[in-house]
């Protein structure tokens, strides 16, 4: 009996860590094109279609929100939300955000599983700042959370990231608790954003 069960535990430990094969969409330069590859084969573009319904504006930064699975986009021309059709590459404006003056020169996005607002985080380089927002993609109603900085405890104490990318943990629906990472190209690092 115990060799059955040590021999059903390395199955299924086995089966745990295996990689599984996973659609990634993303948004070439440019933003008026969707690309879709296979995870385990990221070289590969299993389908390419071209976005519709912007008029002059383009796709910068794209995520899924967790509450209703569907893929949203802004655009830093028309500064709106818009949900992306991923298989008909239709775009429909879904809000304009209240923050009229927004500038940012990079930008990251995803979307809090927990309250299923939107987070923008974005270099805004004529002010020599990194923004952080919290958008409500339904009304485009947008807070600004405070400049994101490095902590006075941390080795980068005092330079200012230049973030590229935000993701928060348990990004599915119904979570109960997320944190919020962010990547920064200069200095390079891995931070949790407060």
């Amino acid at each position: 009996m115990r060799c059955i069960l040590a021999a059903l535990t390395l199955v299924l430990v086995g089966a745990a860590t295996q990689a599984r094969a996973e659609p990634i969409v993303a948004v070439p330069i440019g933003g008026r094109m969707l690309v879709t590859f296979d995870s385990t084969l990221p070289g590969a573009i299993t389908s390419t279609v071209a976005v519709t319904g912007l008029g002059t504006a383009s796709i910068d930064v794209i995520d899924y929100r967790p509450s209703d699975g569907q893929l949203y986009g802004y655009s830093r021309i028309s500064n709106g939300i818009y949900r992306i059709d991923t298989v008909t590459g239709a775009a429909t404006l879904v809000s304009t955000l209240s923050n009229s003056s927004l500038s940012l020169d990079t930008i990251a996005m995803d979307f809090n599983p927990e309250t299923g607002q939107l987070r923008l985080v974005g270099f805004d380089a004529p002010r020599q700042i990194v923004r952080n927002l919290r958008v409500d993609v339904d009304t485009g109603a947008t807070v600004e959370e405070g400049n994101v900085r490095f902590a006075p405890s941390d080795t980068n104490a005092g330079r200012l990231p230049f973030v590229t990318g935000a993701a928060y943990t348990n990004n599915f629906a119904g979570a109960t608790a997320t944190t919020l990472y962010v990547v920064s190209n200069g200095p390079l690092s891995l931070s949790v954003q407060d």
